[in-house]
């Protein structure tokens, strides 16, 4: 009878630990310390509280605080998409930049050689994007070697001097060109030339709808009469002048 109830205990035991732990063995603490156990708890319970703050308050914070940074990362990553592609179109638009500069400096060069030409002339200019430079090289009509600008005659650097302004306005489409005081240092082979040079280009058919506007000191005589053609002459400067009259509001 003792071994039928010592089976019965084993097999009731083996079944009751497959739904809780074991009971474990020692003496367990009396209800007085679990009590003040229980106490102690609480205490620091509260004490973490008024430290940290509430629990579920915590806990809610905690909860935004992990989709807030859910919601950054989803920014952060669209951002380094959109980074990605702002430099492959910057980079595509850097290679437009170098293609359509390639084809200025070209366009520039053959319009510069071809004022050149008009008086015999020939050159070239140099353009270093590295160094931020530009050369310019002539051949005057007179010699078979390059030369640089400054030792050209005064009436050559100011014909070369054109025909550089020429160039660069016959590139971009300006709608209004100015130059002061061209011909100052040419003789009057070279300005009727330039003047000439200057006339017909803004005459022509690509500068109907541009206008020119030259400044000069010398003597304007023999510019040609044309009704595109409008001289405005100031008068004389009088050298003894100690002041200036101005009209008065009775005169005006």
């Amino acid at each position: 009878e003792v071994e039928s109830k010592r089976e019965t205990i084993r097999r009731t035991t083996e079944a009751a630990t497959k739904h809780m732990a074991i009971r474990p063995e020692g003496k367990f603490p009396s209800r007085t310390k679990l009590a003040r156990k229980e106490q102690a708890l609480l205490k620091q319970l509260e004490r973490e509280k008024r430290k940290h703050g509430d629990f579920f308050v915590a806990e809610v914070a905690y909860d935004k605080a992990v989709k807030d940074l859910k919601e950054a990362n989803e920014d952060l990553r669209a951002s380094r998409e959109l980074l990605e592609k702002e430099k492959e179109i910057y980079k595509d638009r850097r290679e437009n930049w170098k293609d359509f500069r390639r084809v200025l400096q070209t366009e520039v060069n053959m319009h510069f050689n071809n004022y050149l030409t008009r008086q015999g002339h020939t050159g070239q200019l140099h353009f270093c994007t590295k160094e931020k430079e530009l050369t310019i090289e002539v051949i005057p009509a007179h010699q078979e070697e390059k030369t640089v600008t400054k030792a050209l005659s005064g009436g050559e650097k100011s014909f070369t001097t054109i025909a550089f302004i020429l160039a660069f306005g016959s590139t971009f489409d300006a709608p209004f060109r100015a130059m002061d005081e061209f011909d100052i240092f040419m003789d009057s082979v070279n300005r009727k030339i330039s003047m000439g040079l200057l006339i017909k280009e803004a005459s022509s058919d690509e500068n109907q709808r541009n206008q020119y506007i030259f400044l000069t000191p010398q003597d304007i005589n023999g510019i040609p009469k044309q009704s595109n053609i409008r001289i405005h002459k100031l008068a004389a400067v009088d050298r003894g002048q100690q002041h200036i009259s101005f009209p008065s509001n009775r005169d005006a």
